[in-house]
């Protein structure tokens, strides 16, 4: 049963709760008639073909940001149960907290050897869309570890109310730590353990927490444009350079807002 005010009949059970689950009850009309032209019978056919329908109802970007993570969760049960978000996290309200560093790359390193490395050797979805990195190595060892920064540049997403979702720390080095995404309003290619060292072309580097929660602050909307860096682990040995992405320290969870 889609429910009593749908414009047309269809075969989709709990349509009407699905969408206000997802705060959609306005497009309850128009998504039964979707269902019903199309043949939909369940809601897994509806996350199967979540761009179209999104693209027929006229979903409003951070809408649709909305219905693809949900139905992303429903086909692949390991990314989480998807639930919704009743208290989005207001970042930047009180000063930045200073974080420990996770990971430290020498101001200088005199007579080291440069080795470059390309999204081809890159392991994981995040290295493959960075573009090739230089880093200094010192030469210790036939095989030695080093720290890479892949950059890359994102729209960040806002909700309604101004809720990003993110938990935000300062770091003395690089700008802003990001130390936890939730799943709404959701943050396309933003990660834990990411930096923002750039928001909208100004730079937050080598700053102290009050001016980068001023920058952030006079420069947050949708949509701003984030530079970010994301700190990868990377072996230099005889077969050549081998990438993974860096993960946050274990027993050194961020705190959470």
């Amino acid at each position: 049963d889609c429910g009593a005010a749908r414009a047309v009949p269809c075969k989709v059970t709990n349509l009407e709760d699905w969408l206000a689950k997802v705060s959609l009850q306005e497009y309850l009309s128009s998504a039964s008639h979707w269902c019903a032209e199309m043949g939909a019978v369940s809601l897994e056919e509806v996350a199967e073909n979540i761009q179209d329908f999104a693209d027929a109802i006229e979903l409003k970007p951070i809408e649709r940001q909305r219905v693809q993570k949900w139905a992303t969760q429903l086909l692949r049960p390991e990314v989480g149960t998807w639930q919704p978000q009743v208290e989005m996290v207001q970042p930047l309200r009180e000063p930045l907290r200073p974080a420990p560093k996770p990971v430290t790359i020498p101001a200088a390193m005199p007579e080291a050897p440069i080795h470059t490395v390309s999204p081809a050797n890159a392991k994981g979805a995040e290295a493959a869309s960075a573009p090739a990195a230089s880093v200094l190595v010192a030469p210790t060892s036939a095989a030695s570890a080093v720290d890479i920064y892949a950059p890359r540049t994102v729209r960040l997403a806002m909700d309604s109310h101004g809720g990003t979702g993110l938990d935000l720390s300062w770091d003395a080095e690089w700008g802003i730590l990001v130390q936890r995404v939730d799943p709404l309003p959701g943050q396309i290619n933003l990660s834990v353990g990411d930096y923002i060292v750039a928001i909208e072309g100004c730079s937050l580097r080598h700053r102290s927490p009050e001016e980068c929660d001023k920058i952030f602050s006079e420069r947050l909307q949708n949509g701003a444009l984030l530079s970010t860096v994301t700190p990868m682990r990377t072996t230099v040995g005889d077969s050549g350079p081998r990438t993974q992405p860096k993960g946050m320290s274990k027993g050194r969870a961020p705190p959470r807002a």
